[in-house]
């Protein structure tokens, strides 16, 4: 037998979907036309939000299934019927993200990649929903997407990430929301702006005419006015009401006796005539719609394995045929679903009938589900059918590739509806929960689960209680990870390597991820590396590209920081390589590629290839906005920042690390924010800002640590150069001593060369000129293999006396003239043409001041191209680069203008003649 179409792959090519989920349903070609309702639909269309909110029974998918064949029909549709199990954001998104692929294939998948990426540190989801926005953005056509029942919805989360899309909907897009109940939404807000419209309970309702037409035409009875007007009356034109009534109607024509006997509340209407139209059924015919009401999607293999009968396909068609509340899924008429009242009405009565059948019937569900791969509905069956150990077995089966992909809150859920004991009675389940829970910010509540599992490993066998023990490990190594406990973070991600097998390569990536970051937080890099080393080649193993790019840029950091410049080069472009061989689209399912991008541009402004640093970092930006990964914006614009200080543009590189800083001020990147801060007190330095700079030293307590980690060495670089600026060479020259032994000692030696520069430069100012070109000439013996450039040129003129007087000793001549020729021209990259000059712009005043900034000649060329109106695209179509770098050369001339956008910079390019050429 053909297996039935019930599941679909999603975006990435991970778990199968419900395809029927994702299909809008089929409109009859007897349906009542509404032209009233329609219309008014129609005019949604220029709104951000359409919200048909009503009880159950008053047609609000009948009415979208017709608006949506006709008036609408030419405009894209992504339809998602939600359910229960959707309250997880995760499986949300994927299926929102499904149903938009099914009209632009790819969209939303950067969006969902972020969601489903086994991080460390799992991105917000104001960054995922960046992501989202940005790509529907690009889209060029309208597009409508509905989401039918959202009542099943009750997940804060879900709720709030849907109140951020709606605030910020691109003017194409157009969201179409039908529930039972008002969702907690900005509904008064979009009121107030005229983005909403809205059909409720009275509009829904038939009018005399439309009951006239839906029970005579639609329903084939003949009845008269009266009668008509007496059965809507007693109604009240309630749709789901009038269609029990006329299919009673077909079989027992006694209209008068019907409309006696229909009277009270609504919910007795319902139960009498569901009463009424199962007493008219064929035993046969009845025990299949009781039996098979569990379901939420009805097809004939699923009603076979069900009920155990072998014709269910055409029993389903002879129901349809008979209006029996039945709504087609798909073209072929193999997928239904039962109107929600009347399978609620069935699992009543079926309740009442066969209680004990109840859950066999659910296991007999479970077991197909399981066999066409759909584990999630499957385990959901189990649960009803409270069949506890099999769900929990299930559960522990399907949880460890369902972590893999995101799925947390799905587990969780599934954790909380079996009983306590059982979970934390089977170690591997416990596990795997307290996995979920550190993962959701849950520490406490997670070690007790680890507990429960550490109790119960005696009565495991080995190897598997090994096992075990590492995984343990490998969660607690985590959650001291997030705590910045470096000590606890390698003692366990140790452990955990020790004893996880070889055939657990995701956990052990994950825990090589954070035994590496431990090591560079503690400023070991040498063992930091050869951590990420091995989480780059298990990622590989596990094909998750997310970490492979994370795990390389990572790896790349720790060799600048050992100096090993060239081979941080390659681990960047061998991840890129890896990245494009292995993904059909990288820059939409590896969101953090652009960190890969960023760390390049940091590496070529070292080798003071500024043009070439200025294109990766423009590629990085463009990756950055385009996801809104708070990881690659803040690389980002560090690399901005320097470069724009490369190029003789400190104000604007103060600007450019001032964003960088506002990037991470709502995340927990403490470390990041750390370093940015410490980046910003150098450029305040630069700009002899320095009591502002005096102030972030105090406020930090700057150089009271006796143990220097990666960011209080950080943090006392800058302090040196702060000590430096105010004449203060001694204190700069002790504490850089300070600072250099621990540096050699652990192999640190990209550091090693800024402290012994900055260690000439004090020695000098402290009047000890030979130990002054002494540690001048240890720092060029260390920078020239690399080709450190901008370590040394950033120093400017001060630097510049010191290595005349090396180059007079006859050190390394060649690599002497390079750094004074880039120090006697900065801002130029090799080979481009004399800079334009311009003045510098007073951060916040735009008040002129004395000095000289340059924009490069390739920067004149963008503000000529602006000036002729010419978008992004257009210019770098004109000069041959990529969007990204157009993007980084305005973000340079904005910052040396001082405008605030493209035709203030513009304006005040032609005040200052550069633009005279035109």
């Amino acid at each position: 037998m053909e297996k039935p179409d019930t599941s679909t792959a999603n975006p990435l090519g991970q778990t199968p979907l419900l395809a029927t989920k994702l299909r809008r349903p089929r409109v009859r070609a007897s349906i009542v036309s509404r032209p009233r309702l329609t219309e008014k639909l129609n005019t949604g269309l220029n709104r951000a939000l359409t919200l048909i909110s009503a009880p159950v029974g008053f047609g609000k998918t009948t009415l979208l299934g017709e608006w949506l064949a006709g008036a609408a029909q030419a405009v894209p549709i992504a339809w998602l019927s939600l359910d229960e199990d959707d309250n997880d954001p995760v499986r949300f998104f994927t299926y929102v993200v499904a149903a938009l692929d099914g009209v632009h294939e790819g969209l939303g998948s950067a969006a969902l990649a972020m969601l489903r990426s086994p991080h460390p540190h799992p991105p917000p989801t104001k960054t995922v929903l960046t992501s989202l926005l940005n790509e529907l953005g690009s889209v060029p056509d309208d597009l409508i997407l509905v989401l039918d029942d959202y009542h099943t919805i009750g997940a804060p989360a879900v709720h709030d990430a849907v109140a951020v899309l709606l605030g910020n909907l691109p003017p194409q897009m157009h969201l179409v929301i039908a529930t039972r109940s008002d969702p907690p939404l900005p509904l008064s807000r979009l009121r107030a702006r005229d983005q909403l419209v809205e059909i409720r309970s009275p509009e829904l309702l038939f009018t005399f005419e439309e009951a006239d037409t839906f029970l005579n035409r639609a329903m084939g009875l003949d009845l008269t006015a009266g009668d008509v007007t007496a059965l809507q009356s007693t109604t009240e034109g309630w749709i789901a009401a009038l269609q029990l009534v006329a299919v009673s109607l077909q079989e027992r024509p006694e209209v008068a006796s019907l409309v006696a006997t229909v009277t009270g509340t609504h919910r007795y209407i319902v139960d009498y005539l569901v009463d009424e139209v199962l007493s008219l059924q064929p035993e046969e015919d009845r025990l299949f719609l009781l039996r098979t009401s569990i379901l939420s999607e009805i097809g004939g293999p699923l009603c076979d394995a069900v009920t155990g009968r072998s014709n269910s396909a055409a029993v389903l068609m002879r129901l349809e045929r008979a209006n029996l509340f039945m709504t087609p899924l798909d073209d072929e008429r193999r997928w239904y679903r039962y109107h929600h009242l009347f399978a609620e009405c069935l699992r009543n009565r079926l309740e009442a009938e066969e209680p004990g059948n109840v859950p066999e019937l659910h296991r007999r569900a479970s077991q197909w589900y399981q066999r066409q791969g759909l584990v999630d509905v499957a385990i959901g069956h189990l649960l009803s059918a409270q069949d506890f150990e099999e769900a929990a077995r299930l559960v522990e089966e399907h949880a460890p590739r369902l972590l893999g992909q995101g799925g947390i809150v799905a587990l969780l859920n599934w954790a909380n509806r079996l009983p306590e004991a059982l979970v934390q009675g089977r170690p591997h389940l416990s596990v795997l929960v307290g996995r979920a829970l550190a993962l959701v910010g849950q520490p406490e509540a997670s070690e007790s689960y680890l507990q429960s599992a550490e109790g119960a490993l005696a009565g495991v066998p080995q190897p598997d209680s090994q096992n075990l023990q590492g995984q343990i490990a490998a969660v607690r190594a985590s959650i001291a990870s997030q705590r910045t406990d470096a000590l606890r973070t390698i003692e366990y991600a140790r452990l955990a390597l020790s004893n996880l097998p070889h055939n657990e390569p995701f956990i052990r990536s994950l825990a090589a991820f954070n035994l590496g970051d431990a090591y560079l937080l503690t400023g070991n890099v040498v063992p930091a590396s050869a951590a990420f080393a091995d989480a780059v080649n298990l990622s590989l193993a596990t094909g998750s590209l997310h970490m492979v790019t994370l795990s390389s840029a990572y790896l790349a950091r720790t060799q600048m920081l050992r100096g090993r410049l060239r081979e941080a080069e390659q681990v960047c472009r061998r991840a890129l390589d890896l990245v494009a061989e292995l993904s059909a689209a990288p820059a939409r399912t590896v969101p953090t590629l652009g960190i890969l991008y960023a760390y390049l541009g940091h590496l070529r402004r070292e080798l003071d290839d500024l043009d070439g640093a200025a294109s990766y970092l423009g590629q990085a930006l463009e990756l950055g906005e385009q996801s809104g990964y708070v990881d690659v914006l803040a690389a980002t614009y560090w690399g901005l920042a320097q470069l724009h200080r490369a190029r003789a543009d400190v104000q604007a590189g103060l600007a450019m690390i001032e964003r960088a800083i506002d990037t991470v001020a709502e995340q927990s990147l403490t470390v990041m924010r750390r370093l940015l801060l410490a980046e910003r007190a150098d450029l305040l330095v630069a700009l002899a800002r320095l009591a502002d700079a005096e102030t972030w030293a105090q406020e930090h307590r700057v150089g009271e640590v006796s143990d220097f980690g990666l960011p209080d060495e950080r943090e006392c670089l800058s302090l040196s150069r702060i000590r430096l600026a105010r004449g203060e060479a001694a204190e700069a020259s002790n504490l850089l001593a300070r600072l250099l032994g621990p540096a050699e000692a652990a192999g640190r030696f990209g550091v090693v060369i800024e402290i012994l520069a900055l260690q000439a430069l004090a020695l000098h100012e402290s009047g000890k000129l030979a130990l002054a070109l002494s540690s001048l000439e240890r720092a060029l013996v260390l920078g020239e293999p690399e080709g450190y450039i901008r370590t040394f040129a950033d120093h400017g003129e001060q630097m510049a006396t010191l290595l005349r007087q090396v180059a007079a000793r006859g050190t390394a001549p060649r690599y002497v003239a390079r750094l004074l020729a880039a120090i006697a021209s900065p801002g130029r990259s090799a080979g481009e043409a004399a800079p334009y000059h311009t003045r510098a712009i007073d951060r916040g005043t735009a008040k002129m001041q004395s000095g000289a900034e340059a924009l490069t000649a390739r920067e004149v060329e963008v503000l000529r191209l602006l000036a002729d109106g010419a978008s992004n695209q257009r210019i770098a179509e004109e000069l041959t680069v990529s969007v990204g770098t157009v993007k980084a050369h305005i973000s340079h001339i904005l910052g040396k203008t001082g405008a605030r956008n493209r035709t203030e910079a513009v304006a005040r390019a032609r005040r200052r003649g550069l633009l005279e050429q035109e």
